[in-house]
């Protein structure tokens, strides 16, 4: 029996404006213990030498550079979409222009595609740098977890959040097979959520808890994610959670539709139930909840509804939620008996 053929390996960067940190990347992927078979590169119309750097390093490697040079603007996340959609392995990694990798990361992680036929992503773990490349002795998973606890689209994780999970882009792989499936990025996603949610309902992800990537932080990151902001979220912003959590499911519910539409498109499964079973089920609790804070005759039997149906319970906060709403439908109530 023939030993079955190595993996080919891509790498998708994208540029934008990116000379100050750019040559340190690069130079990273040029010393890789495995080398990638192609290198595609997207510039988001830098100002900036950028171009100029890519050009002279393409010359000095000995794999294939292709770089490309947007007409227009497309944003970091769309930039991403289609330097992604340009590579042709089997296996494709995420770079940004800014971070350090080490060495082995192509080799370590490439392995686990290797050996796993049946994963479809695999995340390493990111140690979070400053400008200058010194430690901030924060790991990128840690600083990402209360974000994806509390943040904007928490209502989308239809798998519990695990220790050490998160979604940083420049953390990631993924086989060029599972691309295919989830692809266009829809507008209103970051490509990193879209590959994190999406890849999880047709394959496996896999966490690889090693820091292969150091992920720089500095004044021009396009990721909002920052210790500073983590430790936040897990203040100041946690304790008023309960009070927004039903405004940000409306203010953002084009995600859910997105991911529910591309779900519904899919060869039926039991994960792909699960997730459309959870995206019903925030929906229907998120309504209810508003209701009970503006309705005066669906308020109590609503928020009753949702207390003996575990509603509240399954969710963050329920106490304070369970209390707040209350609160919210009776003033509601109260403001228009007053007013008749």
């Amino acid at each position: 029996m023939s030993a079955q053929a190595p993996l080919t390996i891509s790498i998708a960067m994208c540029t934008y404006n990116g000379a100050r940190f750019l040559p340190e990347q690069l130079d990273c992927l040029a010393k890789q213990s495995r080398l990638p078979d192609e290198v595609v590169i997207c510039d988001d119309c830098s100002s900036d030498n950028t171009v100029e750097i890519l050009n002279a390093w393409a010359k000095s490697v000995p794999f294939s550079v292709k770089i490309v040079q947007n007409e227009k603007n497309l944003g970091y996340a769309q930039n991403f979409a289609k330097a992604i959609s340009l590579c042709s392995s089997d296996v494709i990694f995420l770079s940004d222009q800014d971070d350090i990798w080490t060495s082995d990361k192509l080799e370590k992680m490439t392995s686990v595609f290797d050996d796993r036929p049946e994963v479809g992503v695999v995340f390493c773990d990111g140690l979070c740098v400053d400008s200058q490349g010194n430690s901030l002795n924060r790991l990128a998973s840690d600083i990402a977890r209360p974000g994806m606890v509390y943040g904007r689209p928490y209502y989308l994780y239809w798998k519990p959040i695990c220790k050490g999970m998160h979604f940083f882009g420049c953390c990631c792989a993924i086989r060029k097979s599972v691309w295919d499936k989830i692809a266009p990025l829809p507008e209103s996603f970051t490509h990193d959520l879209w590959i994190f949610l999406t890849a999880q309902a047709i394959s496996e992800i896999v966490y690889l808890h090693e820091t292969l990537t150091h992920y720089r932080l500095h004044e021009n990151n396009t990721s909002a994610v920052s210790p500073d902001s983590s430790d936040k979220m897990t203040g100041e912003y946690f304790q008023t959670f309960y009070k927004t959590a039903t405004g940000l499911f409306f203010y953002n519910h084009a995600m859910a539709d997105d991911f529910q539409n591309w779900l519904g498109k899919q060869e039926r499964s039991s994960q792909t139930a699960a997730a459309l079973s959870f995206l019903k089920s925030e929906d229907r609790h998120f309504n209810n909840r508003s209701r009970c804070q503006r309705n005066i005759w669906l308020f109590f039997p609503l928020w009753i509804w949702e207390i003996v149906s575990g509603g509240y319970c399954r969710r963050l906060q329920p106490i304070q939620s369970i209390a707040y709403d209350f609160q919210q439908g009776l003033c509601f109530w109260s403001k228009n008996n007053s007013n008749s």
